[in-house]
């Protein structure tokens, strides 16, 4: 995981690429939301990138929105075979989404 300070600065060198990328999101959006009427209420953030603090913030101003981390690993591990520390799988938990996906 990122110090404070990386964050701050991986967010301040990469909110130009974000910043276009949520553009191209929202007009995705607002294309779904005249199509269908819906209207969408969360975003589910997920990979290594989750784990920088405030990029879900950053997403959510940009698309204003509600942004949260995807949670594939059940909050109660204790049901799961695990065969790595807690601490670890605390580290790499939102890295796990595609391989949970492919394996469902």
């Amino acid at each position: 995981m990122l110090s404070l300070k990386d964050s701050s600065e991986f967010l301040e060198l990469a909110q130009e690429s974000i910043s276009n990328l949520c553009k191209e999101m929202k007009n995705s959006f607002d294309y779904f939301e005249v199509n269908t009427g819906e209207h969408i209420q969360n975003l589910y953030l997920s990979g290594g990138l989750v784990t920088v603090k405030g990029i879900s913030s950053l997403f959510s101003e940009f698309l204003d929105t509600t942004v949260e981390p995807l949670e594939v690993v059940p909050k109660d591990t204790s049901s799961l075979d695990i065969r790595i520390g807690e601490a670890q799988l605390a580290n790499t938990k939102y890295n796990l989404a595609v391989p949970f996906g492919l394996a469902l």
